[in-house]
């Protein structure tokens, strides 16, 4: 953990690496365990990132090359920037190869420790205009693409920008969400529950995302997708210069 940059070595992103850490049957287990009943993650079949402490780069999906094969990745890459030399893809916390409802599919893992690891007025900092056009007009085609004018999906750039792009990103893959983390007390209020996460995570969606689309599954072109609001208890315990985690 001492070799990671110190930001990544407490609060959601070193759980993330160390969730991903170890025997991959044991970090298969965990991941299912995220994300049941709804889907299964096989060590021999599937793929994630990061890969714990040996490769903890989180995925950028446009460059994930263990789990989008490349026409998908370029054509993510295409459809989100128009530029994309001079701007980068969201990264995710954690994502992962899986079979889903008996097809395969992947696992999006957006991960927070604290609430002010959520803003409602965080927004798109892409700099250059005709990436945040690009941007803007991938948003406007999630919206349509998840639900009719009136039925209240509002993703856009300005607002809310981190939830809406994984929004929009969810849907564009279907077409073709951590407790009690006391080491980031000082930066905001942990989650001291799974009732008070999902709370948080609705509240901060209000506008953006309809409230039913949670947990519900959703056919969106050829595909399909669920959003689901799940919490694990992550336990860092120091030891020197090291860190375990407990699970549950």
């Amino acid at each position: 953990m001492a070799d990671l940059p110190r930001k990544a070595r407490r609060g959601s992103r070193a759980r993330c690496i160390l969730l991903t850490d170890g025997d991959p049957h044991d970090v298969a287990s965990r991941l299912t365990a995220l994300i049941a009943p709804f889907g299964q993650v096989d060590a021999a079949r599937h793929a994630w990132a990061p890969r714990g402490l040996a490769d903890p780069t989180e995925a950028r999906l446009g460059t994930a090359q263990r789990l989008l094969p490349p026409d998908v990745r370029q054509g993510l890459t295409d459809w989100w920037l128009a530029k994309p030399r001079w701007a980068n893809t969201p990264n995710w916390d954690i994502a992962s190869t899986a079979t889903i409802e008996g097809r395969e599919g992947l696992v999006l893992i957006e991960a927070k420790a604290h609430d002010r690891e959520i803003s409602a007025e965080d927004k798109c900092s892409a700099g250059d205009a005709a990436n945040l056009a690009r941007i803007e007009q991938a948003l406007s085609d999630a919206n349509a693409g998840l639900g009719p004018a009136g039925s209240g999906w509002n993703l856009g750039a300005s607002n809310a920008y981190q939830l809406c792009n994984r929004f929009a990103w969810a849907w564009k893959l279907a077409s073709l969400g951590f407790l009690a983390a006391d080491d980031m007390g000082k930066d905001g209020a942990p989650f001291a529950s799974r009732g008070a996460w999902e709370t948080f995570v609705r509240s901060h969606g209000l506008g953006f995302v309809p409230d039913d689309a949670w947990g519900e599954l959703r056919e969106v072109g050829a595909g399909s997708l669920r959003a689901i609001i799940r919490a694990a208890d992550l336990g860092l315990a120091a030891n020197g210069q090291n860190l375990t985690l407990t699970y549950s």
